[in-house]
């Protein structure tokens, strides 16, 4: 349960770092951004889908 209630949060902050994003530079994603060697709003959101992604996953198949 606590697995499932943290992916929430994970993917309710990535949903608020595209708005973010979007808020003050423009746009939604831009690819070059995933390249850059600096921290960007598209790095962030990456880790933060790729976490709750895994923790969703972990939760639907407790081992």
């Amino acid at each position: 349960m606590l697995k499932s209630r943290i992916a929430f949060l994970l993917y309710t902050l990535s949903l608020f770092v595209l708005i973010d994003e979007y808020v003050t530079q423009g746009y939604i994603l831009d690819p070059v951004d995933f390249i850059n060697p600096r921290i960007t709003h598209e790095k962030i959101w990456l880790v933060l889908l790729i976490a709750a992604i895994a923790l969703s996953l972990r939760s639907r198949n407790p081992r």
